[in-house]
């Protein structure tokens, strides 16, 4: 068999495409799933397995060990989700969620997925995709602690500012026109700079 005909062959081909794309899912950290709804199965992809911290070579896993993984807080909320998508018979569902891997290391899951229903209107297969949104989520995290930071030294200036204002206002006597701003136009004129700032 010549060197063209065997790389141009469908079974070698698809092997390198199905190798193509696990290596690209775990790169990216993005997983592919199949969830049986009434088997409760769930066939999973290699960079499913690897976001998750399953055994490398897991294909299948289980709803009750998903459910296992999913952080106590959040369980409630990603299946309610999904149910409430079942309930109204949306063809999508998707959620943002954390999962606890058995080393104790906690990732971000963004959820989507794909809903059949048969013909009885009851779901029967999702297809979706996990995807690692743990490094957007600390970005997150950092940007509200920046801003709230911000916002806390913005009012301790406007404090120091205000009473600055008060006292020579009260130094001054009645004598002395001060031409500064008044307290609650310092808070317009901060908070507007605070925007700009954040914006």
């Amino acid at each position: 068999m010549s060197r063209q005909t065997s790389f141009s062959h469908p079974s070698v081909l698809s092997r390198e495409r199905n190798a193509q794309l696990a290596l690209a899912g775990r790169a990216a950290l993005v997983g592919v799933y199949t969830y049986d709804v009434n088997k409760g199965t769930m066939l999973v992809s290699e960079g499913y397995a690897a976001i998750h911290g399953l055994p490398e070579g897991t294909t299948e896993t289980s709803y009750s060990d998903w459910r296992a993984r999913v952080h106590p807080e959040d369980l409630g909320w990603a299946e309610g989700l999904r149910d409430q998508a079942f309930a109204d018979r949306r063809k999508e569902d998707n959620a943002e969620y954390r999962i606890v891997l058995l080393t104790g290391e906690v990732r971000w899951i963004e959820r989507r997925g794909s809903i059949s229903y048969g013909e009885d209107g009851r779901p029967e297969r999702v297809v979706g995709v996990n995807i690692d949104i743990t490094e957007r989520k600390g970005a997150e995290q950092h940007q509200r602690a920046l801003n709230a930071e911000l916002d806390h030294r913005v009012k301790n200036v406007l404090a120091t500012v205000c009473a600055i204002i008060a006292q020579t206002r009260q130094a001054s006597g009645p004598r002395v026109r001060t031409v500064a701003l008044a307290p609650s136009e310092l808070v317009g004129v901060a908070e507007t700079a605070r925007a700009r700032v954040v914006g």
